[in-house]
């Protein structure tokens, strides 16, 4: 039959086998540790790019501050582009750094910093970290440039390299602490589990033999 679950039982189980979660949490952090010492650091890097509306040089007056947030976001756009990550691509393979769009995709990151952009880059190498975001920055602002001469792009929007990355000398995260905290989490819940386990003695069949004759049975 079917024993009925009583959360309090199951709790004051859990509290008196206290050293199975406790084992199962170190050896989970052991483990996420164990796994960060495997794989390579990472490191990152940034480029800025600077934007500017000359609202000298609009001759719609009525410009929004809705159209000034889409002109601002069109350099992402231009950044992202297909045309500007192939660039990336052919002049890291002129430098004999090998890199494919699905990679440099996963690894980059741009984030909007009122009107400047910040380009990021993580690569376990720093010194192709650093050379990949710069020809990123280079050859986006070339390339925003060159539409502006096309006329895809409005001549008002300034697009300038503001700074480019310098060589990381440490890994800016290791994420350790994850590793750890996720493994004693993953350890925590397998010593709940296993705390939760029906576990019976062994019923002795003589013992109960006897004991039923013993009562007369």
């Amino acid at each position: 039959m079917l024993q009925e679950f009583s959360p309090k039982e199951q709790i004051s189980r859990s509290l008196n086998l206290w050293w199975v979660l406790a084992i199962c949490i170190m050896l989970g952090g052991g483990i996420g540790y164990l796994i960060h010492r495997i794989e390579p650091p990472v490191y990152q890097v940034k480029a800025i790019i600077n934007t500017f509306i000359d609202f000298q040089d609009i001759n719609d007056a009525s410009l929004s501050q809705y159209d000034e947030d889409m002109t601002i976001n069109s350099v992402k756009a231009v950044m992202l582009s297909n045309a500007v990550i192939e660039g990336v691509i052919n002049r890291a393979a002129m430098e004999g750094i090998s890199i494919n769009y699905s990679t440099f995709m996963e690894r980059q990151r741009i984030y909007r910093a009122h009107t400047d952009y910040e380009l990021f880059y993580l690569d376990p190498d720093p010194e192709t970290a650093r050379k990949l975001v710069n020809y990123w920055a280079e050859i986006g602002v070339a390339h925003y440039h060159k539409l502006q001469e096309q006329g895809n792009m409005p001549l008002y929007v300034t697009v300038t390299l503001a700074s480019l990355a310098d060589l990381p000398l440490t890994p800016t995260y290791s994420q350790a602490n994850t590793y750890v905290l996720s493994g004693a989490l993953l350890g925590f819940v397998l010593g709940l589990v296993l705390t939760c386990l029906p576990f019976h003695k062994p019923v002795n069949k003589q013992r109960l033999a006897s004991q039923k004759t013993s009562r007369g049975v």
